[in-house]
């Protein structure tokens, strides 16, 4: 048993005793037609609702957000991982947002690519590697805004932390944020977002 299993608890708002893993390895995001046949259609009837300040007694509870997911388990900013969060009954789910070369918003927490993606195995894609300055620090390796969201989705996302599970590296994309907010709605209904770009 990997020790991040022996460290789950059914939590407040899940709807079964799943192993996190087993959720995981089920779970098949929509596909990309459907998502976005239904883009309009979610936010006419169930808009969008971003976290502000909601008022205290909203939430009698201590708030669980999704931080990038369920980071803990599965690769960070994977719908795999804003599911299993959701699943897991997460109050708030929170993506960070940066921009591809064609202006799209996907959900990682950096714009540098190196340590979260398959990029640097990727020889297609080995001229792309620079330098640049990144909150005042100077960084190598491959950046979002140097690529465009059609070459951004055959990346495949990895687990940047060695000590967590590492068997889902190479199995889902980098997702948009419409793919997020649509994936999220469609899960549940009402979800909040916290938005950081």
């Amino acid at each position: 048993m990997h020790k991040h299993q022996r460290q789950f608890k059914q939590p407040r708002g899940a709807s079964r005793q799943d192993d996190p893993f087993d959720f995981v390895a089920r779970f098949t995001p929509p596909s990309e037609a459907w998502l976005r046949s239904v883009c309009c259609l979610l936010f006419l009837l169930l808009g969008a609702t971003l976290a502000v300040a909601a008022p205290h007694d909203e939430f009698p509870h201590p708030l669980v957000t999704g931080h990038r997911g369920t980071h803990g388990y599965v690769p960070a900013h994977t719908l795999a991982g804003y599911a299993l969060a959701i699943e897991l009954g997460a109050d708030f789910i929170e993506p960070d947002l940066v921009a591809t070369k064609d202006g799209q918003l996907i959900a990682r927490h950096e714009p540098n690519l190196i340590a979260t993606t398959d990029v640097s195995r990727r020889p297609e894609f080995a001229n792309r590697k620079r330098k640049a300055i990144i909150d005042g620090a100077e960084e190598e390796g491959w950046f979002a805004s140097d690529f465009t969201l059609k070459e951004i989705k055959t990346l495949r996302v990895v687990q940047d932390f060695a000590d967590r599970p590492q068997e889902f590296n190479d199995l889902f994309e980098i997702p948009t944020f419409e793919e997020v907010i649509l994936s999220a709605f469609i899960l549940r209904p009402g979800i909040r977002l916290i938005i950081r770009a």
